[in-house]
């Protein structure tokens, strides 16, 4: 069964602010850094980390764009209602990971470089689960992946971020049904996400636009 947004968020944000407000207070640096635009660059390039959330989703994000995210109530006007997400969609800002899961998964973020096309390895087609169609991402200088709680002040606490050109660019997200051991760790490196970032190759293209990242 299927849940919306709101209803996955509304079960989970009460508990998850308070925590995350804490947290935030205890890291003022971090909050005065994004709150004036100045994000601490956590990678150089391809981001490969295990990244929480207990919302269901998490997201890739434009970290400008949500820069002046500094309190619960902003994230809120932003983050709870599907329409206010989808315009973020819309917009090029952000693009879902939503499994309708909670957890910690193994994400790859992984960018084009130079001629190189971001494209999935020969180890990892073999375990895709599902594929969603591109979405829209716009750079203003640099990418981030958390969990959708996480995106604004709270990005350094569970995210990682990333330069990225300033421009158009193309994602496609995948799931893989990756092997884990027994303690639930991703074993043999393989992602249970898979990130794709390409340059757009035509301004023309269809993106999607649904919160729902497959169908």
């Amino acid at each position: 069964m299927k849940f919306s947004v709101v209803t996955l968020l509304s079960l989970t944000m009460l508990g998850m602010v308070n925590t995350a407000c804490s947290r935030s207070e205890q890291t003022p640096e971090h909050a005065k850094e994004i709150c004036t635009g100045q994000f601490p660059m956590t990678d150089q390039g391809d981001i490969n980390a295990v990244l929480p959330t207990d919302s269901g989703m998490h997201g890739l994000w434009n970290p400008h764009a949500f820069k002046s995210v500094c309190s619960q109530g902003e994230w809120e006007k932003l983050f709870v209602e599907n329409r206010n997400i989808e315009a973020s969609i819309k917009a090029g800002i952000f693009v879902p990971m939503y499994v309708h899961s909670d957890g910690s998964p193994l994400i790859h973020v992984r960018i084009a470089r130079n001629d190189t096309k971001a494209a999935l390895l020969a180890n990892e087609m073999k375990y895709v689960n599902k594929k969603s169609d591109a979405y829209l991402f716009v750079s203003t200088g640099a990418l981030a992946v958390s969990g959708i709680e996480y995106i604004g002040r709270l990005a350094p606490m569970a995210s990682r971020i990333t330069p990225l050109a300033a421009g158009r660019w193309s994602v496609q997200v995948i799931e893989l049904n990756a092997p884990h051991d027994p303690d639930g760790k991703a074993s043999s490196g393989i992602p249970d996400m898979v990130v794709l970032v390409n340059p757009e190759s035509s301004p023309a293209t269809k993106y999607r636009q649904s919160v729902e990242t497959f169908d």
